[in-house]
């Protein structure tokens, strides 16, 4: 596949523009997000995390959409009008690690969103993490404190105990109970969780990611994570040992076209997984189906093909799973489909797998291996240490002919290369699909 190159230099404001930071190593873009119109104004909003700010306590910077931008936009210039800033609470909170819109929780007609600080002390729990759901509405001011947020303008969710790391991600879920409110989610991919065969023990560091539900029933000040029941939402655990489950998360659409909404979580470290089988694999991602009824924990073990399932990786070091998305529907056959990035491929070359819809139950467990075409294909990197796939997600219908788009971010520094990174736009089509799509270095 040719590559048409765009040059980041080349923004002018007409074909879009820079979001400068503020200070020297604040680190502002280290997350960054499309959100809903937080503030109803008819655009949708932008927002970026720079979670070195604000001497490491972190800060996060929403940017209103608009019709009318310059070539560059200082972030410090946001007053209000243009858009706002949030400080984290505490030095080495690194607020603004993650960010992402949460859709609409309390459906008032305002967007939310949610921002995560992993580093947080709760309390005596060092890093047990902390994050952000902040409603949106029709007027902020210039500088806001995460302290502030009393249950009426947002609410806190913190860690459960030291070293989960609560906020490595946050995503919105879309409707994964089909209650008419969305949902949204944090990850700790450090957690402990119970073990998937005896309860009474842990699994360490095998993940955990809590799922919230929407509602319209007021959110206390602070939100209790361990106090999930399936009725506000549920707990998703890893399933072995240092898994890493929730290191990445993400809604997945309606992948099996069931009128519910599903969600995906990507565990790269995973290896050997639940003992299902004597072929080490590297990574893993999973797909929970959305429904009705949840019970207050779900374990990725227990996933069997009606619930959802697991997307294995290839071999070892592949990292299957440090990256999902949703991805649209790209080949336009009204289910949407997934994507999950495993940068670590052939000496860090990388591949991202496209999994394409279905109503048709894949199983307890998917193979890349398996696509064709038909059923969604292998995009390759370029070259080693290319880190292809190391983020993702979908870019809409960029083109406006009718399927939805991919993005796709190879971060890394190639050998012999001078300037690391590229980002590639997939177009998306519902003729001519390859089992395996070939990068070509312009």
């Amino acid at each position: 596949m040719a590559i048409l190159e765009i040059n980041l230099n080349q923004l002018n404001g007409s074909n879009g523009f820079t979001l400068n930071g503020i200070n020297e190593a604040d680190l502002s873009g280290t997350s960054v997000s499309l959100t809903g119109d937080i503030n109803n104004d008819g655009f949708a909003d932008l927002i970026i995390g720079a979670s070195d700010a604000n001497t490491t306590a972190g800060e996060t910077y929403v940017v209103f959409g608009g019709n009318s931008f310059t070539a560059n936009l200082n972030l410090e210039t946001l007053s209000g009008n243009s858009g706002f800033r949030f400080s984290g609470i505490g030095p080495e909170n690194f607020a603004g690690t993650s960010v992402s819109g949460a859709g609409d929780i309390d459906n008032d007609g305002f967007f939310d969103l949610v921002i995560g600080a992993p580093f947080t002390d709760i309390g005596s729990a060092a890093s047990a993490g902390q994050s952000y759901l902040v409603f949106g509405a029709s007027n902020f001011p210039a500088n806001l404190t995460l302290a502030s947020l009393n249950g009426n303008n947002g609410f806190t969710l913190n860690g459960l105990v030291a070293g989960d790391f609560s906020g490595v991600d946050v995503s919105p879920a879309g409707d994964i109970n089909g209650d008419g409110f969305d949902d949204f989610a944090v990850s700790s991919p450090f957690a402990n969780p119970p073990n998937a065969l005896n309860p009474n023990a842990t699994s360490s560091n095998a993940g955990q990611t809590h799922l919230i539900f929407g509602s319209p029933s007021p959110f206390s000040p602070q939100f209790a994570l361990n106090s999930l029941n399936g009725n506000n939402g549920f707990a998703i655990n890893g399933a072995s040992n240092d898994d890493l489950s929730g290191s990445s998360i993400s809604p997945a659409g309606d992948f099996n076209n069931d009128g519910f909404d599903d969600f995906l979580v990507g565990a790269p470290n995973a290896v050997l997984p639940d003992n299902q089988t004597p072929v080490p694999v590297n990574g893993r991602a999973y797909v929970i189906y959305g429904g009705n009824t949840f019970s207050g924990s779900l374990n990725v073990f227990n996933l069997d093909g009606s619930n959802g399932f697991a997307i294995d990786g290839l071999a070892l070091g592949d990292l299957a799973g440090i990256s999902v998305s949703n991805a649209g529907d790209f080949n336009g056959d009204g289910f949407d489909d997934i994507l999950v990035g495993a940068s670590g491929v052939g000496n860090n070359v990388g591949q991202v797998y496209v999994i394409f819809g279905t109503s048709s139950n894949l199983g307890a467990r998917f193979s890349p291996a398996t696509l064709n075409g038909s059923n969604g294909f292998v995009i390759n990197g370029i070259l080693a240490n290319d880190l292809a796939g190391f983020s993702l997600s979908s870019a809409g219908d960029f083109n406006a002919d009718g399927f939805d788009d991919i993005l796709i971010g190879a971060p890394g520094l190639p050998t012999g290369a001078t300037i690391p990174g590229e980002a590639y736009v997939i177009f998306g089509r519902n003729t001519g699909i390859p089992a395996s799509l070939n990068f070509v270095q312009p």
